[in-house]
């Protein structure tokens, strides 16, 4: 165990699955463990804590986009103060929005000072204000070259980065190794898995539902939050859609087991849909279930390079039905390469190598040992 006070900062609450996993894991490396959030979208109970992390919540619930601007002010005043009390060694704060008030002194910079980089500035702007993004970009770069260490949630994106600190890791969006995943009851196979936050015209749902309707056996099984017109008047009310509202963790990885496949596509409108790092792609691989990806998006090359995922342009219908008409078909190839795929991320991808990852960087960097 390391013999730092850490801070961690993310503007969610702290069940934001790569959060909580986080959280987790530092309860176990550090001495003390803080946790500066806010209200945004999830709900959570304060009966979810850690014993042994405590947590700080901003209580003005932040909307996403140009209307949080107020809020985040507040934020930053409420961080300030805390940080002024605990006076942490070390702070891993989310993205340069965090990591930029530090840099620049309106907050007292701790000895150590890390970037857990989820959604850069600098490819998530999807707004009238993406006419920023050039100097969004350089605000990047300043930023990572003024920080003691950054963490990436993939290759792809760490290959984006023109200026880099001289500690780096890659820790995957990935859950944790499970030997046996029991199947959801109730799920009338063949059906595709669609989970997470959708969202009109950016997650491909239209171009599914053309093709599903094509398909006189096939289904969609949905879980999770939408937004948009269509969807809340027509997607979940479909007939051939089976809508289970927001659902567990671990009860999306039993719907996803119970299904012929998972669905991910990004509308690839911006470099963060382009260069996602869906936790949908690692659960896939841990499953051992087909995904379908659409072939903008980077991180598909790892479902198409290990024999698990299934690829067509986004939007396209066609192929995509093309693709769901091969799941029916039983073919001792694809279960073979998803069998491989699964051992694969258990000995690469699994959330327990991540876990090793942040031991080595933590240890590159330094940080001082209890009795060490």
């Amino acid at each position: 165990m390391f013999d730092v006070n850490v801070v961690y900062i993310h503007s969610q609450t702290p069940n934001y699955i790569r959060v909580s996993k986080n959280l987790r894991l530092f309860a176990k490396l550090f001495r003390e463990v803080h946790y500066l959030g806010c209200l945004r979208g999830n709900l959570w109970s304060p009966a979810e804590t850690l014993p042994n992390v405590q947590y700080h919540i901003f209580q003005k619930h932040l909307p996403h986009g140009p209307k949080s601007i107020g809020g985040v002010i507040g934020l930053y005043q409420f961080i300030k103060k805390h940080i002024a009390i605990i006076k942490p060694q070390m702070v891993m704060a989310t993205n340069e929005d965090f990591i930029l008030p530090f840099i620049l002194g309106y907050i007292k910079r701790p000895r150590y000072l890390v970037c857990d980089l989820i959604d850069s500035l600098a490819i998530r702007i999807n707004s009238p204000l993406r006419v920023f993004n050039p100097l969004l970009r350089r605000i990047t770069e300043f930023s990572m070259g003024k920080i003691d260490a950054l963490i990436e949630v993939n290759e792809e994106r760490l290959s984006l980065h023109h200026r880099l600190p001289k500690l780096r890791a890659v820790i995957h969006n990935s859950p944790p190794w499970l030997e046996k995943v029991e199947r959801y009851p109730g799920i009338m196979s063949p059906a595709i898995y669609v989970s997470g936050s959708i969202v009109d015209g950016r997650s491909g749902i239209e171009a599914l539902i053309k093709a599903v309707e094509q398909i006189p056996e096939m289904s969609i099984v949905f879980a999770g939050r939408f937004a948009g017109e269509w969807l809340s008047q027509v997607f979940i009310h479909h007939p051939r859609v089976k809508y289970l509202g927001e659902v567990t963790p671990e009860d999306s990885l039993r719907i996803a087991k119970s299904c012929r496949a998972i669905y991910a596509h990004y509308a690839p409108l911006i470099p963060n849909f382009v260069y996602a790092a869906p936790n949908k792609l690692y659960e896939a691989m841990m499953l051992g279930v087909p995904i379908l990806m659409n072939s903008e998006c980077r991180a598909a090359a790892i479902a198409q390079r290990y024999g698990f995922g299934l690829l067509s342009p986004y939007g396209d219908v066609e192929a995509l039905k093309r693709n769901l008409e091969y799941l029916l078909q039983d073919d001792p190839q694809r279960e073979e390469n998803c069998r491989k795929a699964r051992e694969r991320f258990r000995n690469i991808y699994a959330w327990e190598r991540m876990e090793e990852r942040y031991l080595e960087l933590f240890r590159s960097m330094k940080l001082p040992e209890i009795g060490g």
